[in-house]
This record gives C-alpha cells, sequence and structure tokens, in this order.
C-alpha cells in the first residue's frame, strides 16, 4: 500500500485499490494529519506492510533499503523516518513489543532509564478483542542509513497470532 498522497496540509492518505475480474474494484483508505508543521517537500514516500507475528516470534523490518509494499511496488531506500504508524489486532494476551532490531538498530527514538545493557522499546498492550494504535512523529526526523536501520516487532505473552499494519513516513 503505498502513499497516494502526502498534501500540503500535512495529510497522509493510504488508498489500496484491488480490481478483480468480475468483481466490483474494492478502494480501502486510511488517512492521518501529520500536523501543519510537517515538511511535505522532504517526506515525499510512504511504506505500508502487514505484519503477521505468532506469540513467542519476532520480525525485523530494514528501513534503509528497496521496500516492497503490500501490492508489489518497491519504494527505493530513504535516509529519513519522519513518522510511523502501527496498529495491532488479534492474539489473545499477547502484546506487541517494538524495539531497535538486533543487528544495525534504528536509534535515537527512545531512551532507556534502565542499565545500559537493556534495550529501550515500547509495548501496545494485547489488544484482544480490540484494536491497539500507536503513531510516532519525530520532531527532528531519525537518520537512516547502512547501520541504523532496522527494527524489531516481536509478540510476547498469550497465544495466537498478531496482526500488525505498519505504515511509515520516509523521506
Amino acid at each position: 500500500m503505498g502513499a497516494s498522497v502526502i498534501n500540503g496540509t500535512g495529510t497522509l492518505l493510504f488508498k489500496l485499490t484491488k480490481t478483480v475480474t468480475g468483481f466490483a474494484t474494492v478502494d480501502k483508505e486510511f488517512s492521518i494529519s501529520l500536523g501543519t508543521d510537517f515538511d511535505v517537500a522532504t517526506y515525499t514516500d510512504a511504506y505500508a506492510a502487514r505484519l503477521s507475528i505468532a506469540s513467542g516470534s519476532n520480525t525485523d523490518v530494514t528501513l534503509f533499503a528497496s521496500l516492497t509494499d503490500l501490492l508489489g511496488n518497491t519504494v527505493a531506500s530513504k535516509t529519513k523516518l519522519a513518522a510511523f504508524i502501527v496498529k495491532v489486532t488479534g492474539g489473545t494476551s499477547c502484546d506487541l513489543k517494538i524495539s531497535p532490531g538486533a543487528s544495525n538498530p534504528v536509534t535515537g527514538w527512545l531512551v532507556s532509564s534502565s542499565p545500559a545493557a537493556e534495550t529501550p522499546s515500547l509495548t501496545i498492550p494485547a489488544p484482544g478483542a480490540n484494536t491497539g494504535l500507536l503513531y510516532m512523529k519525530f520532531p527532528t526526523h531519525l537518520t537512516l542509513s547502512n547501520t541504523v536501520k532496522v527494527l524489531n516487532f516481536a509478540a510476547s505473552g498469550g497465544s495466537g497470532t498478531l496482526t500488525v499494519d505498519v505504515a511509515f513516513v520516509l523521506g
């Protein structure tokens, strides 16, 4: 799912259109205001993915790379991460933990007050029958490179599989 519009007012619109012969065309849209101070000249691309993560498992998302979206379109490597949006559903008492990757981690977005050996992370509590939602916009972008590029998404506790829809605003 690519960003079809990041407009001058800082609204990000994702639109997924699927045409299947013999059926009506299906359009799904999701939009979010990125704020009036959002630099739409710099942050021109977005990447979205759907992750399925079983309890006790995890997956890495590598942001400084050519990314393939839900429709098979390629988003070229970008060096700036301005914001990300995470929507979580499913699982039974299963939390989603987001942290820097084990290798080439995206850093500078979380600071831990714990001992240095502990990796800082964010946890979206188990959504159960509800939906968990997180939107993070950085005051200044995070810089991505060959050594700063990986975020880890892990499902912990409980049982079942989490469906994680994630979108990154890049420049």
